[in-house]
């Protein structure tokens, strides 16, 4: 319905040459993601909740995933990034470490049913349809690009909550020799990004953020750093193409 309906706009706009409102696209670089990082650290409430975000923002920027496919949407109450969806594994030195996350709920592909109907002239056939998203993110190789490092975000992250499964302590994960971080089994279908309490003052581990909370806090945080008007998530993602540096390689999964 709601693509039939953009057709008929169009339809009407070209009949009556009403010329469309052009609006600004915002591309933002590493360095404007880097600079409202270290404003949104400099001046979170809750160091919890602004980390969460702070990685939301890095998804978006190399992997070019969507605030649907990290949070939860209105008619989709259950499908959103768990812990379940993340390995991490030691990789590059002592303290470096690689991370593989699976997009499990992509735009357009989140039902059951995953095969799409193609009307064609000589047939009607199904395909199946890629469902899910894996990237593996490597760390840092230099200083300046820790800021990025979405497995070190992942792991404070994971750690802050207790859900690592024989490490309490950031020297304990340190000076760990197993390759694979083990996360607990009690944990697996917890939220990544989960629900902010009242006033940003904590969060609700149990429960994950929506999409659209996702989408309010970097509006909100990029209006408040002076970046200009109408900055959301998409500004992340269109800058996705520019970040391959950070991400080691991706590779897209179909079920079976």
């Amino acid at each position: 319905m709601w693509n039939a309906g953009q057709e008929a706009m169009k339809y009407v706009y070209r009949e009556l040459k009403i010329q469309p409102e052009v609006q600004t696209k915002h591309y933002l670089s590493k360095y404007d993601l880097a600079a409202l990082i270290e404003y949104d650290t400099t001046f979170t409430i809750s160091r919890a909740v602004s980390e969460q975000h702070q990685l939301c923002w890095l998804l978006g920027f190399v992997c070019g995933v969507r605030p649907g496919s990290i949070g939860t949407s209105r008619h989709r109450k259950d499908q959103f990034l768990q812990v379940q969806d993340i390995q991490i594994k030691r990789s590059g030195g002592p303290y470096n470490f690689q991370a593989t996350i699976t997009f499990r709920w992509l735009k357009g592909y989140r039902d059951e049913n995953r095969k799409r109907y193609v009307n064609s002239k000589r047939s009607s056939i199904y395909i199946l349809i890629p469902n899910s998203l894996v990237f593996t993110c490597g760390g840092p190789s230099t200083p300046d690009e820790v800021i990025y490092s979405i497995p070190h975000r992942l792991l404070a992250l994971l750690l802050r909550r207790g859900y690592l499964q024989d490490h309490d302590s950031v020297d304990s994960l340190l000076s760990g020799t197993e390759v694979s971080i083990a996360t607990k089994e009690s944990a697996q279908d917890k939220p990544i990004v989960a629900t902010a309490m009242p006033q940003g003052v904590g969060l609700d581990q149990d429960h994950a953020a929506t999409c659209d909370a996702i989408s309010a806090y970097v509006q909100r945080r990029a209006r408040d750093f002076g970046l200009p008007i109408g900055i959301t998530h998409y500004a992340w993602r269109r800058s996705a193409g520019e970040s391959s540096m950070f991400m080691l390689f991706w590779t897209i999964l179909t079920s079976d």
